[in-house]
């Protein structure tokens, strides 16, 4: 495979993007001080994601909307002084060469360090991360970005982060849903945009990967497991019988085997001489439990009676029991490789189609993305009615998400950017909002389809989204996942 190589990014290890939330309430605080400002000096403006313009576009941040649900990294520990390969639940492959992580200072790490990694596709997933799918270019003009794949990778010693050294990659190959050409980009923390690091990157067909730790070749099932036989009572112990086990293979390993009759005393087959004559036919069925019977025919008779397996003497039974010791290890053998089966079957169908490969100098964000063009969206100056009146000081922290891009677009208008909504009616479109109750509310495709005259009539002007609010709290990411994809 090809890998693209990225050049080093500025700025120093402190300045790297930060996985602490910020409070809401305190950044509606601050955005409100920033509008202060703002007003008196009239040198800053307000930018789209509440946070002060310097120059032609707004800072973003990450800002995780439910930070209790956002931390959904995988994490690995390794040894930095040996060469490492890692691999994730979706098949997302990352290696580390030895000696390439560094501490704070620049030196060399030759303690266990801890790599946190997650991978972001879906939509439920860029809300929980809070990472901002906004693009500004040199103009400032903003595009919106549809993601091919997204990843995120930290690595810490202690608590402390730790960095790439210089000189050195790390590469990943990430499970990708599709292979079409597209751009490769990096969240710069400082700037608060995305830098475009590599263009028409490509993915290669994804071959299965083989499990290491899977049981090499398959494992023949033992039979079923042997009925557990009992010393029998001599006076129930049937006499000697010629029976054909070949379709009862629990009973095929047995050696002096014998049955003994189960029902009741008056109806025991040994009480009628009759019995041990000669009989034309015999069949054995299979009962309940340790049951069986056998079912005896001669000419114009028949005689069904119930048996259970058991053995006259003591010792053949401890001669079985000793056996079965050797038998419960094959099960145990077998049993085991059934579960690494299915883990391995499960993992295969977790596994993507393709491959996306890239060496990274250092750790952050990065996405393969699309560009969606914001400046042709039909805008809108949106409010949003959550079916009941919310406090202004509740309804300020409330963030708007639109989902579109066939549910890999998500863009967040908190409440100062509402004025300023805007979305494609030729494409996919839903609406999703986290309230401070923990309830989500939602305005569907199908509300859209509804309302589509009314919207295009509203260019420009005020409109009022009517919202559902959903009845359960969303406590984890897959609450946010059934409603968000």
């Amino acid at each position: 495979m090809n890998s693209s190589q990225l050049p080093p990014l500025q700025g120093e290890l402190d300045k790297r993007i930060s996985h602490h939330q910020p409070n809401f309430r305190q950044l509606g605080r601050f955005l409100s001080l920033a509008v202060i400002v703002s007003l008196l000096f009239g040198a800053c403006n307000v930018s789209s994601s509440g946070l002060e313009q310097e120059e032609l576009f707004p800072k973003q941040l990450v800002a995780a909307p439910i930070p209790e649900i956002s931390d959904f990294f995988e994490v690995f520990t390794i040894d930095p002084t040996l060469d490492t390969t890692f691999q994730t639940q979706s098949g997302t492959r990352v290696y580390v060469p030895a000696n390439s992580i560094v501490n704070t200072e620049g030196a060399l790490v030759n303690e266990m360090v801890e790599i946190r990694f997650r991978e972001i596709r879906k939509a439920h997933e860029i809300i929980a991360s809070g990472i901002p799918m906004r693009y500004f270019d040199e103009t400032g003009s903003e595009s919106w970005m549809q993601t091919a794949g997204m990843f995120e990778v930290n690595g810490s010693l202690r608590g402390e982060q730790v960095a790439i050294a210089a000189g050195k990659t790390i590469t990943v190959e990430f499970a990708a849903e599709t292979s079409e050409p597209v751009d490769f980009w990096y969240f710069d923390a400082v700037s608060g945009n995305w830098a475009n690091k590599a263009q028409n990157t490509t993915g290669t067909e994804n071959l299965p990967v083989s499990d290491p730790d899977a049981l090499p070749g398959e494992v023949a099932p033992p039979p079923p497991p042997p009925i557990q036989p009992v010393i029998g009572n001599p006076k129930k112990i049937l006499p000697p019988l010629k029976i054909d086990y070949k379709f009862f293979p629990e009973l095929k390993e047995f050696r002096n085997l014998e049955w003994e009759y189960t029902g009741p005393a008056a109806d025991n087959p040994r009480n009628d001489p009759s019995f041990f004559d000669k009989w034309d036919n015999l069949v054995i069925n299979k009962g309940t439990g340790s049951s069986y019977r056998l079912t005896f025919s001669r000419s114009g008779e028949s005689l069904d009676v119930p048996v259970r397996p058991c053995f006259r003497r003591a010792k053949d039974l401890e001669a079985f029991n000793q056996s079965m010791t050797a038998y419960r290890k094959k099960q145990q053998e077998y049993d085991a490789y059934v579960i690494r089966e299915q883990e391995r079957e499960t993992f295969r169908q977790r596994q993507y189609g393709f491959i996306r490969q890239v060496s990274i100098q250092e750790f952050g964000i990065f996405n393969w993305d699309y560009l969606i063009k914001a400046d042709v969206a039909l805008p809108l100056v949106a409010d949003f009615d959550f079916e009941v009146q919310l406090p202004e000081h509740l309804e300020k922290d409330i963030i708007v998400y639109l989902i579109t891009g066939e549910g890999r677009s998500v863009i967040s208008f908190p409440k100062y950017d509402w004025a300023r909504f805007s979305y494609r009616p030729e494409m996919d479109n839903r609406l999703v909002a986290v309230l401070p109750d923990g309830r989500v509310a939602v305005f569907s495709q199908e509300q859209f389809n509804a309302e589509k005259d009314q919207l295009q009539n509203a260019r420009n002007q005020a409109y009022q989204f009517k919202m559902k609010v959903l009845p359960d709290r969303v406590d984890n990411l897959q609450d946010l996942e059934q409603i968000g994809d």
